[in-house]
Protein backbone atom coordinates (compact mmCIF):
# COMPACT_ATOMS: atom_id res chain seq x y z
CA UNK A 1 0.00 0.00 0.00
CA UNK A 2 2.93 2.35 0.56
CA UNK A 3 3.91 2.00 -3.09
CA UNK A 4 0.33 2.64 -4.17
CA UNK A 5 0.04 5.75 -2.00
CA UNK A 6 3.42 7.01 -3.18
CA UNK A 7 2.56 6.48 -6.86
CA UNK A 8 -0.91 7.99 -6.50
CA UNK A 9 0.31 11.15 -4.78
CA UNK A 10 3.24 11.60 -7.17
CA UNK A 11 1.05 11.04 -10.23
CA UNK A 12 -1.46 13.59 -8.94
CA UNK A 13 1.29 16.18 -8.60
CA UNK A 14 2.96 15.36 -11.90
CA UNK A 15 -0.33 15.19 -13.84
CA UNK A 16 -0.64 18.98 -13.74
CA UNK A 17 2.78 19.19 -15.42
CA UNK A 18 2.01 16.34 -17.86
CA UNK A 19 4.91 14.32 -16.42
CA UNK A 20 3.08 11.16 -15.32
CA UNK A 21 5.72 9.09 -17.13
CA UNK A 22 8.21 10.08 -14.42
CA UNK A 23 6.23 8.38 -11.64
CA UNK A 24 8.16 5.13 -12.14
CA UNK A 25 11.46 6.92 -11.56
CA UNK A 26 10.26 8.60 -8.38
CA UNK A 27 8.52 5.53 -6.95
CA UNK A 28 11.46 3.21 -7.58
CA UNK A 29 14.03 5.61 -6.15
CA UNK A 30 11.95 6.57 -3.13
CA UNK A 31 10.94 2.96 -2.36
CA UNK A 32 14.52 1.70 -2.53
CA UNK A 33 16.20 4.66 -0.86
CA UNK A 34 13.72 5.69 1.77
CA UNK A 35 10.24 4.26 2.08
CA UNK A 36 10.99 0.54 2.32
CA UNK A 37 13.99 0.76 4.70
CA UNK A 38 12.27 3.22 7.06
CA UNK A 39 8.98 1.33 6.93
CA UNK A 40 10.79 -1.90 7.81
CA UNK A 41 12.86 -0.17 10.52
CA UNK A 42 9.81 1.34 12.21
CA UNK A 43 7.83 -1.88 11.93
CA UNK A 44 10.69 -3.81 13.50
CA UNK A 45 10.87 -1.17 16.24
CA UNK A 46 7.29 -1.83 17.16
CA UNK A 47 7.28 -5.59 16.78
CA UNK A 48 10.77 -6.90 17.38
CA UNK A 49 12.26 -4.42 19.86
CA UNK A 50 9.25 -4.84 22.13
CA UNK A 51 9.38 -8.63 21.91
CA UNK A 52 13.11 -8.76 22.61
CA UNK A 53 12.73 -6.41 25.56
CA UNK A 54 9.83 -8.45 26.92
CA UNK A 55 11.56 -11.83 26.53
CA UNK A 56 14.88 -10.77 28.00
CA UNK A 57 13.20 -8.54 30.60
CA UNK A 58 11.10 -11.48 31.81
CA UNK A 59 14.29 -13.52 32.10
CA UNK A 60 15.93 -10.66 34.04
CA UNK A 61 13.15 -10.24 36.60
CA UNK A 62 12.78 -14.01 37.09
CA UNK A 63 16.54 -14.26 37.71
CA UNK A 64 17.17 -16.56 34.73
CA UNK A 65 19.95 -14.25 33.55
CA UNK A 66 21.60 -14.51 36.96
CA UNK A 67 21.49 -18.30 36.58
CA UNK A 68 23.24 -18.03 33.20
CA UNK A 69 25.95 -15.86 34.71
CA UNK A 70 26.45 -18.35 37.56
CA UNK A 71 27.08 -21.03 34.91
CA UNK A 72 29.65 -18.70 33.27
CA UNK A 73 27.40 -18.15 30.23
CA UNK A 74 27.41 -14.59 29.00
CA UNK A 75 23.82 -13.37 28.46
CA UNK A 76 25.12 -11.05 25.75
CA UNK A 77 26.75 -13.86 23.77
CA UNK A 78 23.96 -16.35 24.44
CA UNK A 79 20.88 -14.13 24.08
CA UNK A 80 21.78 -10.83 22.43
CA UNK A 81 24.20 -11.73 19.64
CA UNK A 82 21.96 -14.35 17.96
CA UNK A 83 19.18 -11.77 17.85
CA UNK A 84 21.50 -9.16 16.34
CA UNK A 85 22.71 -11.62 13.68
CA UNK A 86 19.12 -12.59 12.88
CA UNK A 87 18.18 -8.94 12.36
CA UNK A 88 21.23 -8.39 10.12
CA UNK A 89 19.75 -11.03 7.82
CA UNK A 90 16.04 -10.35 8.26
CA UNK A 91 15.94 -6.55 7.87
CA UNK A 92 17.45 -6.38 4.36
CA UNK A 93 15.38 -9.38 3.24
CA UNK A 94 12.20 -7.62 4.38
CA UNK A 95 13.37 -4.39 2.75
CA UNK A 96 13.97 -6.14 -0.56
CA UNK A 97 10.49 -7.66 -0.36
CA UNK A 98 9.02 -4.22 0.43
CA UNK A 99 10.94 -2.71 -2.52
CA UNK A 100 9.55 -5.24 -4.98
CA UNK A 101 6.00 -5.10 -3.60
CA UNK A 102 5.97 -1.29 -3.45
CA UNK A 103 7.31 -0.85 -6.97
CA UNK A 104 4.83 -3.39 -8.36
CA UNK A 105 1.92 -1.81 -6.46
CA UNK A 106 2.94 1.65 -7.69
CA UNK A 107 2.91 0.32 -11.24
CA UNK A 108 -0.61 -1.03 -10.75
CA UNK A 109 -1.98 2.30 -9.55
CA UNK A 110 -0.14 4.26 -12.22
CA UNK A 111 -1.38 2.09 -15.06
CA UNK A 112 -4.96 1.60 -13.84
CA UNK A 113 -5.77 5.05 -12.50
CA UNK A 114 -3.58 7.33 -14.61
CA UNK A 115 -3.34 5.23 -17.80
CA UNK A 116 0.46 5.25 -17.85
CA UNK A 117 1.81 2.39 -19.96
CA UNK A 118 3.45 -0.19 -17.61
CA UNK A 119 6.44 -0.53 -19.95
CA UNK A 120 6.99 3.21 -19.63
CA UNK A 121 6.63 3.06 -15.82
CA UNK A 122 9.14 0.22 -15.43
CA UNK A 123 11.40 1.31 -18.30
CA UNK A 124 11.84 4.89 -17.09
CA UNK A 125 12.24 3.71 -13.52
CA UNK A 126 14.92 1.12 -14.34
CA UNK A 127 16.81 3.61 -16.45
CA UNK A 128 17.27 6.01 -13.54
CA UNK A 129 17.43 3.55 -10.65
CA UNK A 130 21.06 3.06 -9.67
CA UNK A 131 22.69 0.20 -7.81
CA UNK A 132 23.62 2.71 -5.13
CA UNK A 133 19.90 3.34 -4.52
CA UNK A 134 19.27 -0.34 -3.88
CA UNK A 135 22.43 -1.04 -1.87
CA UNK A 136 22.05 2.19 0.10
CA UNK A 137 18.55 1.22 1.17
CA UNK A 138 19.68 -2.28 2.12
CA UNK A 139 22.57 -0.84 4.14
CA UNK A 140 20.15 1.41 5.97
CA UNK A 141 17.96 -1.56 6.80
CA UNK A 142 20.94 -3.48 8.22
CA UNK A 143 21.77 -0.51 10.45
CA UNK A 144 18.14 -0.25 11.55
CA UNK A 145 18.01 -3.98 12.26
CA UNK A 146 21.12 -3.83 14.44
CA UNK A 147 19.77 -0.75 16.20
CA UNK A 148 16.39 -2.32 16.91
CA UNK A 149 17.87 -5.55 18.24
CA UNK A 150 20.49 -3.83 20.41
CA UNK A 151 17.99 -1.39 21.90
CA UNK A 152 15.40 -4.11 22.52
CA UNK A 153 17.90 -6.42 24.17
CA UNK A 154 19.51 -3.64 26.21
CA UNK A 155 16.17 -2.51 27.59
CA UNK A 156 15.34 -6.11 28.47
CA UNK A 157 18.66 -6.57 30.23
CA UNK A 158 17.99 -3.42 32.29
CA UNK A 159 14.44 -4.39 33.31
CA UNK A 160 13.72 -4.36 37.04
CA UNK A 161 10.62 -4.45 39.22
CA UNK A 162 8.62 -7.42 38.04
CA UNK A 163 5.96 -7.38 35.37
CA UNK A 164 5.54 -3.58 35.41
CA UNK A 165 9.31 -3.21 34.92
CA UNK A 166 9.15 -5.50 31.90
CA UNK A 167 6.28 -3.44 30.50
CA UNK A 168 8.25 -0.23 31.00
CA UNK A 169 11.32 -1.78 29.33
CA UNK A 170 9.17 -2.82 26.39
CA UNK A 171 7.74 0.68 26.00
CA UNK A 172 11.18 2.28 26.23
CA UNK A 173 12.54 -0.15 23.61
CA UNK A 174 9.84 0.83 21.11
CA UNK A 175 10.14 4.57 21.70
CA UNK A 176 13.95 4.69 21.70
CA UNK A 177 14.38 2.48 18.65
CA UNK A 178 11.69 4.34 16.67
CA UNK A 179 13.23 7.74 17.39
CA UNK A 180 16.72 6.52 16.52
CA UNK A 181 15.52 4.92 13.26
CA UNK A 182 14.30 8.33 12.11
CA UNK A 183 17.45 10.13 13.28
CA UNK A 184 19.77 7.56 11.73
CA UNK A 185 17.76 7.70 8.52
CA UNK A 186 18.67 11.35 8.07
CA UNK A 187 22.32 10.77 9.00
CA UNK A 188 22.64 7.84 6.59
CA UNK A 189 20.87 9.74 3.81
CA UNK A 190 23.39 12.53 4.11
CA UNK A 191 26.28 10.03 4.00
CA UNK A 192 25.06 7.72 1.23
CA UNK A 193 23.58 10.38 -1.07
CA UNK A 194 25.45 13.61 -0.27
CA UNK A 195 24.59 16.92 -1.98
Amino acid sequence: FSGMILAYQMALGLKDLALERMVGILVMQSMCRETAPVMVGLTLSGLIASRMAAEIGAMRVSEELDALEVMSISPVKYLVMPRVYAMILAAPALTLLADVAGIWAGGQITSRVFDVDPTLYYGEGREYLKEKDIWGGLLKSVVFGVLVSVVGCRQGLRATGGASGVGNATMRAVVISSVFVVILDLVLDMRIWPE
